[in-house]
């Protein structure tokens, strides 16, 4: 989300920043890069700091790993669509307009998650967003987050 300065969250909410295996001031060269290491290191933090209904938030690979970890709970070696619809909560997907997601493939998103999905577009940015328009980018979350109760009952 910005190394030097993540969003502001608004009421009730709290920012965590992670830097994944081989990004950021983590070990430069792990051994394990696998998705499941990365998922197992989301769910160790969200753990160790006791966090109760986190919202995920991830760019590219981190936004993929950010979905495995949500869907994880539900997931029993399901594809890349069937892990997507499994998730029970909302998504934030944001998307640079010059990005690599194309249209065909967010529509595919939103058809397996109509309810869920709150999709915004990013003019003038391609894959990061986050470098190329932080600040619509803060500003996409924090509407995003402004729309979800602080501490929603667990579902299950």
């Amino acid at each position: 989300m910005g190394r030097d300065r993540p969003p502001e969250a608004p009421g009730g909410h709290r920012v965590v920043v992670l830097d994944q295996r081989g990004h950021g001031a983590s070990e430069r060269r792990p051994r394990d890069v696998t998705r499941e290491a990365y998922v197992a290191d989301i769910l160790a933090v969200i753990d160790r700091l006791g966090l109760h209904r986190p919202v995920l938030i991830g760019q590219s690979y981190g936004g993929h790993t950010a979905l495995l970890a949500a869907a994880l709970a539900e997931n029993s070696g399901r594809d890349r669509w069937e892990e997507w619809a499994a998730i029970g909560v909302p998504v934030l997907a944001v998307l640079g307009r010059r990005g690599i997601v194309s249209t065909e493939q967010y529509d595919g998103m939103a058809e397996r998650q109509p309810a869920r999905l709150h999709g915004v577009g990013i003019p003038d940015a391609g894959h990061d967003p986050h470098l190329e328009q932080p600040g619509v980018l803060h500003a996409a979350i924090r509407d995003f987050l402004s729309g979800i109760p602080y501490g929603l009952p667990d579902p299950r």
